[in-house]
């Protein structure tokens, strides 16, 4: 994994900052057959709903089966830095009762 080598490499460089978020973004693509054929570039996207500074959980009617993805404006707390945007696409898949979170993988661009 070139992210964990180069964290190895580079641990001494490293500051960690507290963040907030600033925003959550959702968005629907369709079917499997749909997002297979426009699957979105890493980052941020065209969103169907943004809730703005959110302060603990965010509840959203995932009400339809296929891909989504999650993406979170992440800022910093005491430093003035815009973090951008870290996203997730999964799969909702059918189960009883309910639906599934299914396929999840994290989409970054490379640091």
């Amino acid at each position: 994994m070139y992210a964990n080598d180069w964290y190895d490499d580079h641990d001494d460089e490293i500051e960690q900052y507290d963040v907030h978020l600033r925003e959550v973004g959702v968005r629907y693509f369709g079917s499997n057959d749909e997002y297979e054929d426009d699957r979105p570039g890493a980052g941020p996207v065209a969103w169907d709903r943004v809730y703005d500074s959110p302060d603990d959980v965010v509840k959203h009617p995932f009400e339809l089966t296929g891909w989504y993805r999650v993406g979170v404006h992440i800022a910093g707390t005491t430093v003035n830095q815009d973090f951008g945007w870290e996203c997730f696409d999964f799969e909702v898949v059918p189960d009883h009762p309910g639906y599934e979170i299914a396929n999840k993988w994290k989409i970054s661009p490379r640091i």
